[in-house]
């Protein structure tokens, strides 16, 4: 947990934004927080829990349960949670997948295959599974870039790529065909923005349920 390293702070229903910005024995001061939706500052009260989670610079993701000490607006506002006892590493297949449509585009590395651009059937922190055009095929085992436009709920926008193992061809009912894609090699400030916007949709489709 770097000085400076971007996090993802999950109060139930509730995602924001922050940034560590010290870390003092049991103590880490965080910037205060902003509401991924409105891109508003919040006020979080002493004793919230919250769970924060942050991509290292391996690119994995790592998350840990904590508690809001107190948030003060002194000459740098900040607040201040627990230092984790345990930090828990998050594999592959625990990232929260949700299926929609997000615009994607894919270049062979080795030059396999001509780029073409699609949409994806579902998306993860740790890959995602693109719907293949009748006219296209992707080789098995091949590594390829995938360049990935995120629309976010507070409006903005974010192009993020990451390079991947394409793991296998998915034959579903309709005659749809996807290629499933594994993330090896991305920037963790990107993973970190795939992941927000995979929990912005989570929350979403809570929202829908809920109505």
């Amino acid at each position: 947990m770097q000085f400076g390293r971007h996090v993802t702070l999950i109060d139930g229903d509730h995602i924001y934004q922050s940034r560590i910005i010290d870390y003092h024995g049991k103590y880490i001061f965080l910037d205060i927080p902003v509401n991924v939706n409105n891109r508003k500052t919040v006020f979080l009260q002493a004793g919230v829990r919250l769970t924060i989670n942050y991509v290292g610079d391996d690119g994995t993701c790592y998350e840990f349960s904590t508690k809001i000490v107190k948030q003060t607006f002194t000459k740098i506002p900040k607040i201040v949670v627990t230092a984790p006892e345990n930090v828990k590493r998050i594999q592959r297949r625990e990232f929260v997948r949700i299926q929609t449509a997000v615009d994607v585009a894919i270049h062979s590395q080795s030059e396999t295959f001509a780029p073409f651009t699609t949409v994806t059937h579902d998306i993860s922190g740790g890959g995602l599974a693109l719907i293949l055009p009748a006219n296209r095929q992707l080789p098995i085992g091949e590594y390829a870039n995938v360049y990935i436009v995120l629309h976010m709920y507070d409006g903005n926008i974010y192009y993020v790529s990451a390079l991947s193992k394409i793991l296998r061809i998915n034959e579903h009912t309709g005659g749809l065909t996807t290629a499933s894609l594994q993330f090896k090699k991305i920037i963790p400030q990107n993973q970190q923005k795939i992941i927000q916007f995979c929990l912005e949709k989570q929350r979403e489709e809570r929202q829908k349920e809920i109505e």
